[in-house]
This record gives C-alpha cells, sequence and structure tokens, in this order.
C-alpha cells in the first residue's frame, strides 16, 4: 500500500520539484492575470499555518474560509491542511443569515474572512498579507481527516455540514 502524502506535504514537494513553474494561474475579472509558483504556493501557505496556529488551529480545528476567488484563498485552504484541520469553503457573498446558520452548525475554529460582525474568531486578508513576515520553512506532514467540508441546506432547508 502507498505511503499516505498529506495535500500540504504534496505542494511541498512540487515545489521542491520545481519550485519555479506555475501552480496557479488566477485570472480576475479585472485587472492583469497573476501566475503563482509552486515555491509561492508552498511558502505562503507555511506562513499561513504559522499565523492560525498562533490562534489555535490544530489537527480537531475546522477552518472556515470564506473569501473570494484568490490566490490567498488557496494559501488559507493549504495552510489550514498544513495543520491537519478541515477545511470549510464558502462564497464570501452569502447573505449574512445563511452565512451564520452554517457556522453555527459548524462551530469553526477560525473564519478566513473579509465579513463584518462575525461571532467567531477571524482572520482577515489584511492580517493574511501581514503573514509574509513570518517564517516560510516547512512543517511537520498532517494528513487531515477529513480534508474538506461543504456546507449545504439540503432538501431541508436546515444547514449542515456535509
Amino acid at each position: 500500500m502507498p505511503e499516505l502524502v498529506s495535500y500540504g506535504r504534496q505542494v511541498s514537494l512540487l515545489a521542491e520539484e520545481h519550485p519555479h513553474k506555475t501552480a496557479i494561474v488566477f485570472v480576475p475579472v479585472d485587472g492583469p492575470e497573476r501566475l503563482v509558483t509552486w515555491q509561492e504556493l508552498d511558502r505562503r501557505s507555511n506562513q499561513i499555518a504559522r499565523l492560525m496556529a498562533e490562534r489555535r488551529v490544530d489537527d480537531r480545528s475546522l477552518v472556515a474560509i470564506g473569501l473570494p476567488n484568490c490566490p490567498e484563498h488557496i494559501f488559507a485552504q493549504y495552510g489550514a491542511w498544513k495543520l491537519g484541520a478541515l477545511v470549510l469553503p464558502m462564497r464570501s457573498v452569502l447573505p449574512q443569515r445563511e452565512r451564520d446558520a452554517i457556522l453555527e452548525v459548524g462551530t469553526p475554529a477560525l473564519v478566513v474572512a473579509d465579513w463584518d460582525d462575525l461571532g467567531w474568531p477571524q482572520l482577515t486578508s489584511a492580517e493574511l498579507a501581514d503573514s509574509r513576515a513570518m517564517d516560510d520553512g516547512s512543517l511537520p506532514d498532517r494528513v487531515p481527516h477529513p480534508g474538506k467540508a461543504i456546507g449545504s441546506g439540503g432538501s431541508t432547508g436546515r444547514p449542515k455540514i456535509i
């Protein structure tokens, strides 16, 4: 049976193998495209993982990410995975009532978003940008299980985490 390789470790391996190759091409609606290398993805996710760890995220945590489509959303996702956390991606434009109902069910250790009036510990995009000053070295490998959750109203209309 092959050895399990976590999502985070796989990014690190690809960064070692070809650091300057493009991992992500982000094409915003307005503005120039942004290329992210494997090395940048690995280093930024390590920095963000350290920032999340300071906020007590670990392998028992659920991290909700409500950023719009952007490389930082992916950096935060891999940062959470590198700590072994469960990631719950959420639309950044969810109505507050729906957003709060899903968060209530998920009870996240941390919400990565730029939402106002949030009743959960939060990490904003400005704080993510500030994490560039943190150590970007590798982290111990942790395999999140499961790695990703989905919030849903399903057929009943009551929020649930799948």
